[in-house]
């Protein structure tokens, strides 16, 4: 349970970083607490790791919602990249999942009218419909907030639903506070793209619906941050997630919803 890590040249001069890269090669999902006492009491730490690789037969079935923002200011490099990074996501949905597009500007607007199965017919679709989108008009994204995470859930899938956007969105608090109020059913992932993205908005928006939060730049590598956000979206393991503490008097817990694994 210990590693010792030292400088291979001893009269190497320490000014510069030092960065320790290592992986997990659990096969099975693991856990660790780290504990400190001091005079104001006991605190810890609880860190769930997921499995190096994940078996099909563990992944929590999706009802995958992916938003498109296809205001005018997306026109160009930021709905060309949102359209890359949907596509790769919709290609490799898993046999389980369902799906639907939706897209918004003063708007909103669907592929299909409620999430349809995971076949190569309705990925074709989809994937027909996504090729069709161009970045015009305003941005009104309450409307599409409402639209997503409203309506029947599906009791046998987790809904994830992934934003894709330039965020030059207004009423920040009000979308975050939408997010926060669907939580216990529904996650968010949220997708920066281009030099000029509300961050606040979508840190908050992920942060809310127990998600992540990627970003692209004009200049950076596009496949590799869509890449990225996949693999977030993609293997749920262990959904709704808690801790039973017994008789242990616990507080101030963070989280307070914990992440999906």
């Amino acid at each position: 349970s210990e590693a010792f890590i030292r400088l291979k040249n001893n009269s190497a001069i320490p000014n510069k970083d030092f960065v320790l890269t290592y992986k997990t090669v659990m096969d099975q999902i693991a856990d660790t607490i780290l504990t400190q006492f001091d005079s104001r009491g006991g605190f810890f730490t609880l860190i769930l790791q997921p499995p190096q690789r994940v078996q099909p037969d563990w992944i929590v079935p999706k009802e995958m919602i992916f938003v498109i923002d296809k205001s005018g200011s997306m026109q160009g490099f930021p709905i060309e990249t949102a359209k890359k990074t949907m596509k790769m996501c919709i290609e490799n949905l898993h046999p389980n999942d369902t799906f639907n597009l939706m897209t918004f500007e003063r708007g909103v607007g669907f592929c299909f009218d409620a999430p349809m199965p995971n076949t190569p017919d309705n990925r074709a679709k989809a994937l027909t419909y996504l090729g069709n989108l161009q970045g015009s008009g305003g941005t009104e994204m309450m409307k599409a907030i409402d639209a997503c995470l409203g309506g029947q859930k599906d009791s046998q899938r987790i809904r994830v639903v992934c934003f894709m956007t330039d965020g030059y969105v207004g009423n920040d608090m009000a979308i975050i506070d939408a997010v926060k109020k669907n939580a216990g059913t529904t996650r968010v992932f949220s997708f920066g793209i281009g030099g000029s993205v509300n961050r606040y908005l979508l840190d908050g928006m992920a942060r809310a619906g127990r998600g992540e939060v990627e970003y692209v730049l004009p200049q950076a590598q596009t496949d590799q941050a869509a890449k990225r956000f996949y693999d977030r979206v993609s293997t749920p393991v262990l959904t709704d997630i808690e801790l039973d503490w017994g008789t242990l008097p616990v507080s101030d817990v963070q989280p307070k919803l914990i992440p999906d694994l």
